[in-house]
């Protein structure tokens, strides 16, 4: 599978911190980070992960990329590969800008998409995406799936709302 299509599959979900005073509170998590070297620094600015296919340990920059403030919607279908199901990640403005600078500057890298603190998708960045769409091709199982779709309502809602 190419990392274009990984790429375009790629971005792991953590919804962030609720809107202040809010009953409701999103339960899903969406974080996307990339690859940096791991001499020299800082524990503070990176974090090891170990990602599959093949199994290995990389450094990954700390913040993340991308958060769930950076999700305009999401959709889902069964996976093609039967696991679970596939998640299509459109981002905000914002999160279409950074993504594109993030896939132009670190081609060669690897990109560490986490659902709710777990990796889901770790593709190697073959090219600039510029659509702002990220797919996670499958893992992401019918239980999270409507758990995110809930959670992405709220903080639209909680958006519209500021």
């Amino acid at each position: 599978m190419s990392l274009s299509f990984v790429l375009a599959m790629t971005c792991a979900m953590t919804w962030g911190p609720p809107v202040m005073g809010s009953a409701e509170k999103p339960q899903t998590t969406f974080r996307v980070h990339v690859e940096t070297e791991a001499e020299g620094v800082s524990t503070t600015l990176a974090f090891p992960v170990t990602v599959f296919d093949p199994e290995e340990t990389i450094y990954v920059k700390n913040p993340p990329e991308l958060s769930e403030r950076d999700v305009a919607n999401v959709q889902f279908k069964p996976a093609a590969n039967g696991v679970g199901m596939a998640m299509k990640i459109i981002l905000t403005e914002h999160g279409k800008d950074v993504f594109q600078r993030v896939t132009l500057e670190n081609v060669g890298r690897v990109l560490v998409v986490f659902l709710n603190s777990r990796i889901v998708y770790a593709p190697e960045i073959d090219r600039m995406v510029k659509d702002g769409v990220l797919v996670i091709p499958s893992g992401v199982s019918l239980a999270e799936s409507e758990q995110i779709k809930k959670d992405i309502e709220l903080m639209l809602k909680k958006r519209r709302q500021l």
